[in-house]
């Protein structure tokens, strides 16, 4: 009996000093959970969240550090997409105008939509030739001044990754643009814009790890260095810093293809709106799809733009003003705290609503029980009502999802959302255990040493983050099965 409990006190040392802080309990950790822990191979000064909730029974089962404020990536996206849903409705849409006055001035007035692309645009410039109009007059104005604007979603790594991109009040391509090799081992951009330039420079002016480097400007000209003494493949991507001048160039573009003389695109400033706007006649109107399947695509796909897009139009209709991506976190942040308030948010924190950060950072137990709370939230419409549930991909069939949870017990018996940054892998969602007992489950895992290292700017070895997320998510998948068998 005495060698057992000191094998048990051995045990759980171990477990301490290999995966870094210690936990915050509430009900015992099981034998089975501190095993799994103490083989997981994941590095000392990881720190671990974990935290699951008997749904039917409103009872937290089992939770090790639950209570340190963790970062989660893109499992944020579960907040932020349940409050836009909440204020906007599942049938909402973001709606992009196009507009003549009696000077014959054309402007294209954004409105936010993330997912207007191509499409959307010619259907706008169809409009005009369908009318028989072969040259615009007046001058092309695009305006951007009824959304916030923003050249990246976050402060993050060196700048040229193409999922940090910008968010404005008219988008396209994601707020992405594909640059090609050209002759002389140069790049050009597709499409072949005036605003984009790419050129050579020194070595000596990349940073660590950095493979394009942006020109800052006062001009909304999409300026790129690169450098010949890196590797590049034959079509790389470039995040969007100025996205509403690069979606009227792009539909100025569209407009000639269609034998319509425009002339170059030109920014409208706040002050000229009335004068501009005055007598003017609305063209055509493009509306993005429902923000249900907004949130569903966001959900799957992890998009960043949609998630944040659909947060600052929330936001803006739950306060009554503009606000910035940080306000509308805040924002957020109070309307959950208020329409939950049995939920222990304890140290709550998000900047933005994607995840794409270290610094949206909560505790495993709070997103356990609010995943308990609102996973039946009904989002009514007069088509028919769609609830928060049915937007988690599902084991088996969705994303990261189908490729490894795909075994018979857990295929369509469990629903998440993960999330991934270098040095942070998470998942949290709800799942169906042998017993029939429906359970919400929160897992994250973080070297935060080695995650704030990165956020100043110090390079790491890509293959030691690719190990560490490796090995977080097969301790995630090792503790989901363990607790589908005891619970």
């Amino acid at each position: 009996m005495v060698n057992c409990c000191w094998h048990k006190i051995f045990l759980f040392t171990f477990i301490l000093f290999s995966i870094g802080a210690g936990p915050q309990l509430g009900p015992a950790v099981s034998p089975s959970l501190e095993r799994l822990l103490a083989h997981s191979r994941l590095a000392r000064g990881t720190s671990l969240g974990i935290a699951i909730v008997d749904i039917q029974a409103n009872q937290t089962k089992e939770e090790y550090n639950s209570n340190m404020p963790l970062p989660w990536a893109s499992v944020s996206k579960m907040l932020t997409l349940h409050y836009a849903l909440s204020i906007l409705g599942p049938q909402n849409t973001f709606q992009t105008e196009l507009l003549m006055n009696d000077k014959g001035d054309l402007i294209l007035k954004g409105g936010g939509d993330p997912s207007l692309n191509t499409d959307g645009l010619l259907n706008l410039a169809l409009s005009l030739k369908t009318e028989g109009i072969t040259k615009i007059s007046g001058r092309f104005f695009y305006d951007e001044n009824n959304f916030h604007n923003q050249s990246e979603i976050a402060n993050f790594g060196v700048g040229d990754e193409a999922y940090n991109q910008s968010i404005g009040a008219l988008n396209s391509y994601f707020n992405r643009i594909q640059v090609v090799r050209s002759s002389g081992n140069g790049f050009r951009s597709v499409p072949l814009l005036p605003h984009v330039h790419l050129g050579e420079g020194e070595k000596t002016s990349f940073a660590p790890g950095q493979r394009f480097k942006f020109l800052e400007n006062s001009e909304q000209i999409e300026g790129w260095l690169y450098s010949n003494g890196k590797r590049y493949d034959a079509i790389e991507e470039l995040p969007i810093k100025h996205p509403s001048r690069f979606t009227a160039e792009i539909f100025a573009d569209l407009l000639r293809a269609m034998q319509i003389q425009v002339s170059a695109p030109e920014f409208l400033p706040s002050e000229k709106q009335n004068e501009l706007y005055k007598n003017a006649k609305s063209l055509a109107i493009h509306r993005s799809i429902p923000t249900f399947d907004l949130a569903r695509s966001a959900m799957e796909y992890s998009n960043n733009l949609y998630t944040e897009a659909m947060l600052i139009k929330a936001a803006r209709q739950d306060t009554g003003k503009n606000v910035t991506l940080k306000e509308a976190a805040t924002a957020m942040m109070a309307w959950h705290k208020v329409n939950a308030p049995k939920i222990p948010w304890g140290d709550f924190t998000m900047i933005n609503g994607s995840g794409l950060t270290a610094e949206n950072r909560f505790g495993a137990r709070t997103l356990a029980e609010w995943i308990s709370s609102a996973h039946l939230t009904k989002f009514s419409s007069e088509a028919a009502s769609q609830y928060y549930w049915a937007l988690l991909p599902m084991a088996g069939e969705n994303s990261w999802l189908r490729e490894r949870w795909n075994q018979p017990n857990i295929a369509h018996r469990l629903w998440a959302k993960t999330g991934t940054l270098d040095f942070v892998q998470s998942m949290a969602g709800i799942f169906v255990a042998r017993s029939g007992k429906l359970y919400a489950f929160s897992l994250t895992a973080t070297n935060l040493a080695d995650r704030e290292k990165l956020d100043k700017g110090e390079q790491m070895p890509q293959a030691r983050a690719a190990q560490f997320g490796s090995k977080a998510k097969g301790l995630f998948m090792d503790i989901v099965k363990d607790w589908y068998e005891r619970f």
